[in-house]
């Protein structure tokens, strides 16, 4: 009895490149977007462009790229408990090539799999998209839907869901706010705070205020029991978030 055993020939630095300069000429999307999904198939075009397209909505392919930067972070107040957060502006304002944009922030939010997601930018054509991608494996709390813009929270169904609500800044001229929801895990409260801060460097004075209204919410979570988690685009420099910070109770 003979047994042949093939090992998987990695390829090399050129086929990769190669690989990935076609799969964003096919797909119209970028480079961030063609290494996370060719990785998945040992740089091997063919079923990355399937697994991309199994996914993707029927679309005009623009040519511009995926702009949108996420993080994801993990908070383990003790041994017995963790929770993955990510936060991602998903760019939804600019409508260049924006439904395969999302298609593949879907794809990338279904395939990171956190607890708990904030999402900025979101638009009302968005959350129909989003509720056929996720709705099977995210609860999804939308913030002001009948603005042109605002925050989204996805939950995983282990987080169980209490309470939401937004509470629009005093002072915004974009109409943003912060998205409130109160949640539970393994019995224990967990409060998050979502929210996008006024954009440009000349509404400072009233992202500064933002910031402020954000720390005294979280003051007044804050009772050494509950897991606070405070996330989204804060739009902020290093300045305009020291005071605050500086001023909250340790």
């Amino acid at each position: 009895m003979i047994f042949v055993f093939l090992q998987e020939v990695e390829p090399s630095d050129a086929e990769c490149e190669e690989a990935m300069k076609k799969f964003v000429q096919i797909t119209k999307t970028d480079e961030a977007c063609a290494h996370f999904f060719l990785q998945d198939f040992n740089w091997q075009l063919q079923p990355a462009l399937e697994q991309f397209f199994s996914y993707a909505p029927e679309a005009e392919f623009g040519s511009n790229s995926t702009k949108a930067s996420s993080q994801i972070v993990v908070s383990k107040p003790d041994k017995d408990f963790s929770l993955t957060v990510m936060s991602w502006n998903i760019d939804g304002l600019d409508e260049t090539n924006l439904a395969i944009r999302f298609t593949a922030v879907c794809y990338i939010i279904s395939k990171i799999a956190a607890d708990v997601v904030f999402l900025q930018e979101m638009t009302p054509d968005l959350v129909s998209q989003i509720r056929k991608n996720l709705s099977g494996e995210y609860s999804i709390l939308v913030a002001t839907p009948n603005l042109p813009y605002f925050t989204v929270v996805l939950l995983k169904p282990l987080i169980e869901f209490i309470s939401h609500k937004a509470i629009p800044y005093r002072r915004s001229g974009m109409g943003r706010s912060m998205q409130l929801v109160e949640t539970s895990l393994h019995g224990r409260k967990i409060m998050l705070l979502n929210t996008h801060l006024e954009s440009m460097k000349e509404h400072s004075d009233i992202r500064i205020t933002q910031i402020q209204e954000c720390f005294e919410q979280l003051v007044e979570w804050d009772d050494g029991k509950t897991v606070i988690i405070f996330g989204g685009d804060l739009n902020a420099r290093d300045s305009e978030v020291r005071n605050p910070i500086k001023n909250y109770p340790k």
